[in-house]
């Protein structure tokens, strides 16, 4: 735990026994575990990403080897308990950790502080996320807590009056501003097989939605480390839909060829249309011309150039079109002849058939994905740059993969968008595949630490990581949490996280921590 807000109202005297409300003139402060003392008020309990005794790296510090304190309590004219009762609760107040006892033990008031003071300090205190680190350190009370919940710490067990109540937010240091957490929006589509099918995941709609909750609860759990979370689960915007249907026009398949001369014939909502092709002409000069033959018949077409893949020519181009109210228009081949018989332009059209597993990108074409995946992002994106679209499929398209996701400042369209299977989901705690996806969302970046340097297993972004213990892909580093502040935070390029205040307990209205 890295620090400790006091929130309004933990300091204030009131009538009633010395011992079941804080007395006047209380103050606090707290002592990292090297002994040294932090400033009055210093701001939050953090969750803790400490990593298991016998874990000896040089990467020790980032994972808050040093981050378990000890409060410390002066006050004068008045004594001081032998133990506060230490009780965790959830944002939404549902009690975490049953009533623990933090004992008080007397110590030396600093010098010069008047000969009324007394003084005591508690051992470690951290808040964890790790269940086996509750019961691994006999040195260190360790509670279980969530982003946005606080620690209550009274005098005498069963008080309704706490002394003492501590938000647990995110750590210092990160860029959280005075809020000390920041907020990001999920937009979750659970895919059906077929349209009108059953959800890939879960029998029913209702069961898909509950098992999404499930995995937020878990991402939320996870990114809480950092001081980011995406909200209740409870109030999560989940929904099962069908495959989008065939909405997309690709000039140049892959490969981005230029076309030899030929013909392009489809079909738009029903209506045959036909356009010629010119030597040498490149995908977005097609679509360009095909753009203007029809906008006089009442169809808007956007266009977007995609990444050129390593082995393609040049730049494919994706074409949606619109009806005047903004429908998109379905896209189809015409009966009797091909999209196109140019023998050099490749065109397609995107359709999402998942019964076979999803195409994924490899390598090569990670920049611009693969038809079948900008056709499922694209038609089921609500085109929200502020939002991250999370897609659940049945499978990946020749196994061994269980999630994805597409990063905006890489050059994609598909940005923010992350695809996961039912096979990830089922994973659970051994891969938090939802998380390590969002992660390179966040993180802005589509590679893993692992890849070029150490192997770090411990750790959220490791790229092959499986293991279900305490020992597992979780945490994040103090490094991982300033990356993220600083790509997706309030002043990146494009935000994806906005601040979010925390609502102390009894309070209307927001209460941010006291100054960092």
């Amino acid at each position: 735990m890295a620090r400790l807000a006091l929130l309004v109202g933990a300091l204030l005297a009131v009538s009633a026994p010395a011992m079941a409300a804080p007395p006047s003139g209380l103050l606090l402060h707290w002592q990292d575990g090297a002994g040294r003392s932090l400033a009055d008020g210093s701001v939050q309990a953090t969750l803790s990403r400490a990593l298991p005794p016998g874990v000896i790296t040089r990467f020790d510090a980032e994972f808050g080897s040093d981050e378990a304190e000890s409060l410390v309590l002066s006050v004068t004219g008045a004594r001081l308990p032998d133990a506060l009762f230490v009780d965790s609760f959830s944002p939404g107040a549902r009690l975490l950790g049953s009533r623990a006892r933090l004992p008080l033990a007397r110590v030396d008031c600093p010098k010069g502080s008047p000969s009324s003071m007394h003084c005591a300090k508690s051992p470690r205190l951290r808040v964890s996320l790790d269940p086996d680190e509750l019961r691994s350190d006999p040195q260190t009370l360790v509670l279980p807590g969530e982003l946005g919940g606080w620690l209550s710490l009274d005098a005498q067990p069963g008080t309704h009056a706490p002394w003492v109540e501590l938000a647990v937010l995110g750590p210092q240091g990160v860029g959280l501003g005075p809020a000390g957490r920041l907020r990001g929006r999920l937009r979750v589509r659970v895919l059906r097989l077929v349209p009108g099918g059953a959800p890939v995941a879960g029998t029913t709609d209702e069961g898909a939605i509950e098992l999404m909750r499930e995995e937020l609860r878990q991402v939320e759990r996870t990114w809480g480390q950092c001081g980011i979370g995406f909200g209740p689960a409870e109030q999560a915007d989940i929904a099962v839909v069908d495959p989008p249907p065939p909405w997309l026009l690709v000039l140049g398949c892959e490969l981005g060829l230029p076309a030899s001369g030929g013909r392009l014939a489809l079909q738009i909502a029903g209506k045959r249309v036909e356009l010629k092709l010119k030597t040498g002409e490149r995908p977005s000069d097609i679509a360009a011309r095909l753009t203007a033959l029809l906008a006089p018949q009442g169809v808007r077409a956007r266009s977007f150039v995609n990444p050129r893949i390593q082995p393609g020519a040049g730049s494919s181009v994706d074409l949606r079109f619109y009806a005047a109210d903004g429908r998109p228009l379905l896209v189809e081949a015409t009966p009797d002849l091909p999209l196109s018989d140019d023998s050099t332009l490749g065109v397609c059209i995107g359709e999402v058939e998942l019964e076979d597993g999803l195409s994924h990108f490899v390598d090569v074409d990670s920049g611009a994905g693969t038809t079948e995946e900008r056709a499922l992002v694209q038609g089921l994106s609500d085109q929200d740059p502020t939002s991250i679209e999370v897609f659940v499929v049945s499978t990946f398209l020749g196994g061994g993969r269980i999630g994805e996701s597409f990063v905006a400042r890489n050059g994609s369209r598909q940005g923010n968008a992350v695809v996961v299977d039912r096979v990830g989901l089922t994973q659970g705690n051994r891969s938090f595949v939802l998380a390590h996806e969002l992660g390179h969302i966040l993180l802005a970046i589509p590679g893993h630490p692992d890849d070029y340097g150490v192997d770090q297993p411990y750790r959220l972004m490791d790229s092959d990581a499986s293991d279900p213990t305490r020992f597992g892909p979780w945490r994040l580093s103090l490094a991982d949490c300033r990356r993220a502040v600083r790509e997706s935070g309030p002043q990146a390029r494009q935000p994806l996280l906005s601040v979010w205040p925390w609502l102390a307990p009894d309070a209307a209205h927001p209460v941010a921590p006291l100054a960092r």
